[in-house]
């Protein structure tokens, strides 16, 4: 069956189909590199504000701001369940005294 295929298709359209796949896979590649070196600059850029022992204000705000506005609305919720519980509380002690 494989000499039949390579009769019937002439060398030059796998070629192409080669040509083509390898280009595609070039693509992909040239991305992931961009990609990696865009995290790469980034972790670059970290490690030298560790190195240093000092973060600029915009990188400390912008990683504390997230987990402190995480945390308050955390607080916000268990103090609304705490105080559900209690009025619940008060309305089986209410219906306990009828």
């Amino acid at each position: 069956m494989e000499n039949i295929l390579l009769k019937d298709v002439p060398p030059a359209i796998i070629t192409i189909v080669a040509i083509y796949i390898l280009y595609r896979a070039n693509q992909s590649l040239e991305k992931q590199i961009e990609t990696l070196q865009k995290e790469l600059s980034s972790l670059n850029k970290k490690i030298e504000q560790i190195s240093t022992d000092f973060i600029t204000k915009e990188e400390h705000y912008k990683d504390v701001s997230g987990w402190r506005g995480e945390l308050n609305r955390l607080e916000d919720r268990i103090e609304r369940v705490f105080e559900r519980i209690v009025e619940l509380i008060k309305l089986l002690e209410a219906k306990r005294e009828k």
